[in-house]
């Protein structure tokens, strides 16, 4: 009997290293696509920020322009108003 038991103590040993052979297989390629997923998370995120530092310059740039515009058109709203100051001065 106690063959029996070396022999199903030998058969449930082997099982239970398959298994940890299987479980171990699962987690490695748990861990690969999980490594995918995070550099593929970070690629995203690496373009989202040059993306968002883009627009971040370009709305600056546009701010500069626009307070450019505003000054040149207060200039030749002040020149009008010296012309128009002349004009009633002088007539």
């Amino acid at each position: 009997m106690s063959e029996y038991m070396n022999i199903v103590i030998m058969v449930v040993i082997l099982v239970l290293a398959g298994l940890l052979v299987a479980v171990g297989v699962h987690i490695i390629n748990i861990l690969k696509e999980l490594r995918k997923t995070v550099v593929k998370t970070n690629t995203l995120l690496d373009t989202s920020d040059r993306i968002l530092n883009n627009a971040e310059e370009v709305s600056e740039v546009a701010a500069e322009q626009a307070t450019n515009i505003s000054r040149a058109v207060n200039g030749i709203k002040g020149a009008l108003n010296i012309f128009n100051y002349l004009k009633e001065k002088n007539g």
